[in-house]
């Protein structure tokens, strides 16, 4: 039999195309069937049809940072780490008074340069002792000491008082000048290197000034 796609007659093809709709009515109306039954038995069964929309589970809120022990019984914190393992790795590594900090200033006419507690209203005049407020230590307030400021905002230095209530310290800051024929780098490393061989955690850093060290 010749195959009808090859066909070029226009009334045969038609012919065929009813012979073959109606070849095709029973099946589909099987199909109709079993459809409407699935629909039927799914309504009973309390289940979905395929193509209808399934409400998505909540989203779980994530689980706040667990802050590992690093050595020396320090929380541990890496480049990849959050803030808040960040923020509390600075804090036990710097650690003072935590009721009162102080702030860097910058006189605006005479460019001196000082640090103060940091308090409300710190330009007021004739404030008694008793009147000031002072700021406690937050992690907000570290999160600003270590961020960049925004643009045009003030950069933000935070001060330590490390002499705490009841007399005793648990951090010390060594102050190695770069003075005229002086090794302070050398001095500083032989510190930092002493105080690793006791067990005491040490970091280096370079000042200011970028001729000096401090541990």
């Amino acid at each position: 039999m010749e195959d009808w796609y090859d066909s070029n007659d226009l009334a045969e093809l038609r012919i065929r195309l009813d012979v073959a709709l109606e070849e095709n009515v029973e099946p589909r109306a099987e199909l109709a069937e079993v459809r409407a039954e699935n629909r039927r038995l799914r309504t009973r069964l309390g289940v979905p049809a395929p193509d209808a929309p399934r409400a998505l589970a909540p989203v779980p809120e994530p689980p706040p940072p667990v802050i590992t022990e690093g050595g020396h019984g320090l929380p541990y914190a890496d480049a990849s780490s959050g803030t808040e393992a960040k923020i509390a790795l600075f804090r036990a590594l710097f650690a003072g008074r935590e009721d009162v900090y102080a702030t860097r200033w910058v006189g605006a006419k005479s460019g001196r340069t000082g640090w103060s507690p940091a308090e409300d209203n710190p330009f007021a005049k004739n404030k008694a002792e008793a009147e000031r407020v002072f700021r406690p230590l937050t992690d907000r307030a570290v999160y600003n000491h270590l961020s960049r400021p925004e643009p045009g905002a003030w950069e933000t230095h935070l001060g330590l008082y490390p002499l705490l209530a009841d007399d005793t310290c648990r951090l010390l800051a060594v102050d190695f000048d770069g003075k005229e024929g002086s090794d302070w780098r050398g001095d500083a490393s032989a510190y930092a290197a002493a105080c690793h061989d006791a067990g005491i955690p040490a970091l280096v850093e370079v000042s200011r000034s970028g001729t000096g060290a401090h541990v």
